[in-house]
């Protein structure tokens, strides 16, 4: 049996900026998905039921029975990406069980809805080290296949700035056009509190609106470039370490989505989210969605410690779910022969 768990993430500034080459800075969280590779007579992916599969020379993994849907998708597009570097290496007679409970929440009505931590990332991160682990692959080569076979998946979007997270774990300023990541230490006195804002959102769909809308409005671009100048400014606070500049520069790129968001009616802020904001501007603290907004997760900073406690109390009090993660968690770790 060979067993890898890979994290999530929280995208702290940068995002939708990260899409034309400016800095992202994203963190790991304690929130993991597991992918479990136990030796078999075939190649099956576990689920309501069993889906076989073969994998093709030149073609990559074909499914002899039903397409398992998202998962198969996943396992689909790392597998691909394995046959075009190694062709004949991807480990054909694995039972493939994959296990991203920990990023969904119960709805009232018993419904689950995804928190927005970067499941599928985390996924195909564990996913990718257990086959190289299989197959015996040289480790220095993951991160570029993940980083392709997350976006084969998504259709060719996406920064990967998920996907360096699920691998690398800790604090990292990511630079897409070098698709590499600097590590970085969190801030002292820096507290973090997230809460999910009571609905799931597209990140696929908010990114097209995005796309959209900065083709659509070329004479509007100082409202682009203002947030390309506001990541880079993020980035450098981050890198610098002070919890009070790091606020700031926070606030600035809220702003700036803001500004973004009213432009191209994108819909980052959701009535949630503006109450969080609202909410934690009242209290003295910054606060922003991340990622791509429209719904799923938002974050509050402070440097006070106290702060930190009673916009915990708050945000719960005002009916919001907040989530008690660990931040800078640990990347992708992988066990068995």
């Amino acid at each position: 049996m060979i067993e890898a768990h890979a994290p999530g993430k929280l995208l702290l500034t940068g995002e939708y900026a990260v899409l034309d080459g400016s800095p992202a800075v994203v963190t790991a969280v304690d929130v993991a998905a597991t992918a479990r590779l136990a030796p078999a007579g075939s190649g099956s992916l576990a689920g309501e039921s069993s889906a076989p599969f073969i994998v093709e020379p030149g073609v990559g993994l074909v499914w002899t029975e039903s397409d398992p849907g998202e998962r198969g998708a996943l396992l689909s597009a790392v597998a691909a990406e394995l046959e075009n570097r190694w062709p004949g290496r991807c480990p054909l007679q694995f039972a493939v069980q994959l296990d991203s409970q920990a990023f969904r929440i119960a709805g009232p009505q018993g419904e689950t809805h995804k928190l927005g931590l970067g499941s599928s990332a985390a996924v195909l991160g564990a996913l990718a080290g257990g086959l190289f682990a299989a197959a015996g692959l040289p480790s220095a080569a993951l991160t570029e296949l993940a980083l392709d076979a997350h976006r084969r998946f998504q259709g060719g979007t996406g920064s990967g700035a998920d996907v360096l997270a699920a691998l690398n774990g800790g604090l990292l300023v990511v630079d897409v056009e070098q698709h590499g990541a600097r590590a970085l230490t969190w801030p002292a006195g820096l507290h973090l509190i997230a809460v999910w804002s009571g609905e799931s959102a597209s990140t696929s769909a908010m990114i097209a609106r995005y796309a959209k809308a900065r083709d659509g409005h070329a004479a509007e671009h100082s409202t682009f470039q203002s947030l390309y100048t506001a990541a880079r400014q993020a980035a450098q606070a981050w890198s610098g370490g002070d919890a009070g500049e790091i606020c700031e520069s926070v606030k600035r790129y809220a702003q700036s989505l803001a500004a973004l968001d009213e432009l191209a009616g994108l819909g980052i802020y959701t009535n949630s989210h503006r109450q969080l904001e609202q909410l934690a501007a009242r209290m003295g603290a910054t606060y922003k969605t991340s990622g791509a907004g429209g719904g799923d997760i938002g974050f509050a900073l402070t440097a006070d410690a106290e702060l930190a406690g009673d916009l915990r109390r708050a945000f719960s009090d005002a009916g919001f779910l907040v989530l008690d993660l660990d931040v800078a968690a640990a990347g992708l770790t992988v066990s068995g022969p």
